[in-house]
C-alpha cells in the first residue's frame, strides 16, 4: 500500500483517482502538478457540497516543485496513473512535447506529438495519443465532408454539432492502437434508424469515428482528432451541414455550405447531387 502522505487523491461516488508522487518522480519524462494545482483541487474538495473530496497530500514536495519551475501535468510513455485498483500505461509517443514553432499549424494538443501529413495522407489521433489512424486527403478513399446537426451527433459529442469527414474502407488504417479500441453501438436515438456503431480509445474515451449499418464500408472520421490543423481549412473543409432542422437557433448556416434536411446520404440529395 502507498504510503499515505505520497498521494494526492480525489475520490467522487464510485471511483478514485491516486497519484503516487514520489513514483512519478522516479520516471522519466514525467512532469507534475505544480502547488497551485494541488490548491485548485484542494478549493474542489472544500466546497459547500463537494463532488470530490480532496485527501492527504505533501505540500512540501509541492512547494519544491513549484520554485523548480514544474508547471503542468504531461505523461509520457511510462506515466502511470492508478484508477481504483487499476494501472494503464499509456501508449503516448516517446518523445517530449514540441518546442518547435515553425510548424504552428501540428500544435501539441494531448499526448500525441508525432502528426504528420502530406499531399495525399495524414494521421489522426485521439487526446492520450494510444491510437493514431492513416487515411487519405484524396478521391477514392476520402468521400465527403460534413457537419451534423442530428441530436444523436450532439450527445456523443458533449457538443451542439458534429465535424466529420467520410472515409472508405479499406483507406483508413491504423498506424497504432488497433488493440486500444471499444466500441459501442446502438440504433433507438439514430435519426436514421440505422445502428451506429461509434470507435473510442479505451484509454482516453476520444471518440476517433463512426460506421452506419445503412453505409457499410464508410467511415465518420471526427474533424477534431485530424493532427494537421490546415487540413480543417483546407482539403477537409465540410462542404454540406445535413440535419439543419435540429441546428440550434443561436446557430447560423454556414455561408456558402449546401444545406440539407435529413442525412445527406438520403435519396433526395443523393438525387439533387447527380443532377448538378
Amino acid at each position: 500500500m502507498m504510503p499515505r502522505n505520497d498521494i494526492f487523491a480525489v475520490s467522487g461516488e464510485s471511483n478514485m483517482t491516486r497519484i503516487n508522487l514520489k513514483e512519478l518522480e522516479k520516471q522519466t519524462f514525467i512532469r507534475v502538478a505544480d502547488y497551485r494545482f494541488i490548491q485548485s483541487a484542494r478549493k474542489l474538495g472544500t466546497a459547500s457540497k463537494p463532488p470530490y473530496k480532496a485527501r492527504q497530500m505533501d505540500f512540501e514536495t509541492q512547494s519544491r516543485r513549484s520554485r523548480e519551475g514544474i508547471n503542468e501535468f504531461h505523461y509520457g510513455q511510462k506515466s502511470r496513473i492508478h484508477i481504483a485498483n487499476n494501472t494503464f500505461h499509456s501508449m503516448a509517443p516517446t518523445q517530449g512535447p514540441s518546442t518547435d514553432k515553425s510548424q504552428p499549424w501540428l500544435p501539441l494538443a494531448g499526448g500525441g506529438n508525432d502528426g504528420w501529413s502530406t499531399e495525399t495522407e495524414a494521421t489522426a489521433t485521439c487526446f492520450c495519443g494510444a491510437v493514431q489512424l492513416r487515411f487519405p486527403l484524396q478521391a477514392p478513399g476520402l468521400v465527403e465532408s460534413f457537419i451534423c446537426h442530428c441530436v444523436d451527433c450532439r450527445k456523443v459529442s458533449v457538443s451542439m454539432f458534429a465535424t466529420n469527414f467520410t472515409i472508405a474502407d479499406p483507406y483508413l488504417t491504423y498506424t497504432r492502437g488497433d488493440n486500444n479500441i471499444t466500441a459501442y453501438a446502438q440504433s433507438r436515438t439514430i435519426a436514421t434508424g440505422n445502428t451506429m456503431t461509434n470507435y473510442f480509445c479505451k484509454t482516453c474515451g476520444t471518440l476517433m469515428y463512426r460506421a452506419s449499418s445503412g453505409h457499410e464500408g464508410l467511415n465518420a472520421v471526427r474533424m477534431g482528432v485530424v493532427d494537421d490543423y490546415r487540413l480543417h481549412e483546407g482539403k477537409l473543409k465540410p462542404r454540406v451541414e445535413q440535419f439543419v432542422e435540429s441546428r440550434v437557433g443561436w446557430l447560423r448556416p454556414v455561408e456558402g455550405m449546401k444545406q440539407v434536411e435529413g442525412s445527406l446520404w438520403g435519396a433526395k440529395f443523393l438525387q439533387e447531387s447527380k443532377k448538378e
